[in-house]
């Protein structure tokens, strides 16, 4: 599997894009700016297969209607807590950045809800693994695919997870973090991908150290799986 990462422009939210070679399907976690991701798509001759989110913020989820009004088949895969908020300007916290944003109703067709534990198939090798790991807000997810772990918001090396009072649970915050690296901290390799931010290993995250080159392939950063 190949991971390529997009630094959004809104927050500069991270959109990951996982492909594979000698398969024309693909996944995206958390779509931002959605030409930069069709044009990819375009130009490698791949085709949208579904979307995952961690969890439903403006900034993590603007690209959803234009990926889907190109690749209509593709699947929106959401946690239930999440829906809420795909439907609701003030929960998404669009309305603040002043782009009032919603799903469209037309797909909602394309929702298949994840739960804690969830395993999905993503190609014949490779299956995703779903952690719920709220706080940031009470829908945020983690995924878990080989020795990559995407944990949107839940953690971010070197920042303050951010909070709001009625949205936010420090406590959660705090616990989420805690059973991530209780899940994975004790196995080697594991890369670290999260909503904001770069890449780090998981094991060494705690103390901030940046360990691989980043390769730049159409102004795209495909995190190197040296491992």
């Amino acid at each position: 599997m190949r991971v390529f990462r997009n630094v959004n422009k809104i927050l500069a939210s991270n959109t990951y894009i996982l492909s594979k070679d000698n398969n024309d399907n693909v996944y995206i976690v958390d779509p931002g700016d959605s030409v930069i991701i069709i044009n990819w798509l375009i130009s490698h001759k791949k085709v949208l297969t579904g979307v995952f989110l961690t969890h439903a913020h403006f900034d993590h989820m603007y690209g959803i209607n234009d990926l889907l009004d190109n690749y209509p088949e593709a699947s929106l895969y959401v946690s239930k807590l999440m829906l809420d908020g795909l439907f609701n300007v003030r929960l998404n916290t669009s309305l603040y950045h002043e782009q009032p944003y919603v799903l469209r109703d037309q797909y909602l067709r394309n929702i298949g809800l994840l739960t804690e534990g969830y395993n999905f198939m993503l190609w014949d090798t490779h299956k995703l693994f779903t952690i719920y790991t709220p706080g940031h807000t009470k829908d945020c997810v983690s995924f878990r695919i080989d020795n990559f772990l995407f944990s949107g918001d839940s953690l971010i090396p070197g920042k303050k997870i951010f909070s709001r009072k009625k949205m936010s649970d420090h406590k959660a915050i705090a616990n989420s973090i805690k059973k991530i690296y209780s899940l994975f901290d004790l196995i080697d390799k594991i890369i670290l991908l999260p909503g904001h931010g770069k890449d780090f290993l998981l094991n060494e995250s705690k103390v901030i150290n940046n360990f691989h080159r980043l390769e730049h392939i159409d102004n795209l950063t495909e995190i190197q799986n040296r491992y």
